[in-house]
């Protein structure tokens, strides 16, 4: 149904519809397999967003790297599309390839843009209390290295166990 609704409206109805029935099967994680297949044999950008859009609401995880090279897509109504849903993630799973983006692209619009959907999900996961953990960048003589941190209730910083 999704595909075959090519009008805005309605395609935005399917897509409701195609969400509302995954959340809605025993078997959440085969519905996000399925939309995640429908994902990889997607050539039509149209089809691809109403997928990304699917599997960012259900947080499916599996989905993170495939929707992930979105965020650089060169079609930026896709790459818009990807960061916009990224930011509705309802776990702050997707954080490090917005902050990624943030630091990387050469697009300013599309910085922004990832840096903000990166601090609505940490807002998001702090007012609910959820572990929240970043990659920080550290500068160094060799090639910059990664150290986990996880942001806590307070804003404070901790190193990973």
């Amino acid at each position: 149904l999704t595909k075959t609704c090519k009008d805005g409206s309605l395609r935005a109805a399917a897509e409701s519809a195609l969400y509302y029935a995954c959340t809605r099967t025993s078997d959440v994680e085969q519905a996000g397999g399925m939309v995640l297949a429908q994902l990889k044999q997607a050539t039509e950008d149209l089809d691809k967003g109403s997928w990304v859009k699917t599997l960012a609401l259900l947080g499916y995880d599996k989905a993170l790297p495939v929707i992930a090279p979105s965020l650089r897509d060169p079609n930026s109504w896709l790459a818009t599309l990807a960061i916009d849903n990224l930011r509705r993630w309802p776990t702050p799973v997707p954080v490090n390839d917005l902050l990624d983006l943030a630091e990387t692209s050469p697009d300013q619009s599309r910085r922004e843009r990832a840096l903000s959907a990166a601090i609505q999900l940490t807002t998001a996961a702090g007012n609910g209390r959820q572990r929240v953990y970043v990659r920080e960048k550290r500068p160094g003589p060799q090639a910059p290295f990664r150290q986990d941190h996880r942001v806590t209730d307070g804003g404070d910083r901790q190193q990973r166990p």
